[in-house]
């Protein structure tokens, strides 16, 4: 942090910073334990699979919402020990900063990926979600273009 003690952009920071390191981790914790099946570890092998989990099932989706919101507060704390290295320990630390900078930025992108599609897929009718489900085996193969 930048040491210019008792001004007001310096206590955001330092208040934002120790808000931040204390709420990611339980913001992480309860998307995780909101997640159907977390026990189990079974991977998804049909789209019938993939549908059974988020189907009607408000709790995979306010999870997945959790954590896609923890994502600038894990960010907030990256810069936040970033402005903390000094000396030997700056160079390994700043690219260890930039790698979790990144890491953050691809489960935000993977979170609310899969908040908004399978969302809306959610709020389609019965008939045509029961029609759909075969489409959503290209989800589970991670079929790309």
């Amino acid at each position: 942090m930048t040491k210019k003690y008792g001004t007001c952009l310096y206590e955001i920071k330092v208040k934002g910073f120790i808000f931040s390191l204390f709420l990611f981790p339980i913001m992480l914790l309860s998307g995780f334990l909101l997640h159907p099946c977390l026990l189990e570890m079974k991977t998804l092998s049909t789209a019938q699979d993939l549908a059974d989990r988020f189907h009607n099932n408000p709790c995979y989706h306010i999870g997945h919402f959790i954590v896609m919101l923890s994502v600038p507060l894990i960010i907030i704390v990256m810069f936040g020990i970033l402005n903390m290295l000094k000396n030997s320990g700056y160079r390994w630390g700043f690219w260890g900063g930039i790698a979790g900078i990144c890491g953050a930025f691809i489960l935000a992108v993977d979170k609310g990926a899969l908040c908004l599609v399978l969302s809306a897929f959610d709020t389609l009718p019965e008939q045509t979600f029961q029609n759909f489900i075969p489409y959503l085996q290209v989800i589970v193969n991670k079929d790309v273009l």
